[in-house]
This record gives C-alpha cells, sequence and structure tokens, in this order.
C-alpha cells in the first residue's frame, strides 16, 4: 500500500485522493491559479467566455459570450 500525503494539490491529482483535505486543496490550488492569471495578464481581450471563465471578467460583452456558449452546449445536448 502506497502512502499519500493528504492535503496536498499532488495527492488530489495524482493519486485521485478525494478527501477533504485533498479536495480543500485543490480548491486552493485553482483559486491562487485564477487570482494569477488575474495579475498577469492586465490586457487580456473582452467579449470571451475565456475572459468571464477564467478572468472573473463580468463585462457586458464577455457575459453575452458565456451565454452564447452554454446556450449552444444546451441545443447540442
Amino acid at each position: 500500500m502506497t502512502y499519500i500525503p493528504h492535503g496536498k494539490y499532488s495527492s488530489y491529482t495524482n493519486h485521485k485522493c478525494r478527501c477533504a483535505r485533498c479536495r480543500d486543496a485543490n480548491t486552493a490550488y485553482h483559486l491562487d491559479a485564477r487570482a494569477r492569471r488575474a495579475t498577469i495578464v492586465p490586457n487580456r481581450v473582452h467579449g470571451s467566455r475565456n475572459g468571464y471563465v477564467n478572468y472573473n471578467c463580468r463585462c457586458t460583452p464577455c457575459t453575452q459570450s458565456a451565454a452564447e456558449y452554454n446556450n449552444s452546449r444546451k441545443k447540442d445536448a
């Protein structure tokens, strides 16, 4: 049996551990990554789903783009 260090992002991704500590580590990693992306790319292109999802941009063009994407996914299902 392999020892899994709980409470680490790598345990969530590599060992597929879904305990509360590993899920919390995964969440923290992705929240931090989103915050880093927002500071690295200050001049992102508006009007894209990418801006809405990854950079938390809620301007009208980004919101409309995300809504159009979601509506197209509903039609395909």
